[in-house]
């Protein structure tokens, strides 16, 4: 039986971005743009593009389910300009999709070291 903290470990996932700044000013992002997520996480590099220029796309990764649900949350206000893909990046095919930008931030996940089963 899990402890009340084990389970809060299970579905909490807070993570702030690094060189937010920095992100934004090299990819560049414009208006129209799609870009990549490859490590999707909590979300908050991808609400940094998104919020960047209007009508922007987002494609989100991340083989962690968890991460994934958390980061449906965070980006929900953005609605359909946000497509979530659960699996590891490196079989992810975009098919006729051409990114404007690429971000993955891989470092490693504290939450996934704190729950293996996670990734």
């Amino acid at each position: 039986m899990e402890t009340k903290a084990e389970d809060d470990k299970k579905s909490a996932f807070v993570h702030v971005p690094v060189l937010s700044r920095e992100l934004v000013e090299y990819l560049d992002i414009s208006p129209d743009g799609h870009y990549l997520d490859a490590t999707v996480g909590g979300g908050g590099h991808s609400q940094l593009i998104l919020a960047a220029a209007p009508d922007v796309q987002v494609t989100a990764i991340d083989q962690d389910i968890e991460a994934i649900a958390a980061a449906k949350a965070k980006l929900a206000p953005y609605g359909d300009a946000v497509q979530f893909w659960h699996g590891n990046f490196a079989q992810y095919q975009p098919g006729e999709i051409l990114f404007d930008g690429i971000i993955a931030d891989l470092g490693v996940s504290s939450a996934q070291l704190d729950l293996p089963e996670r990734g």
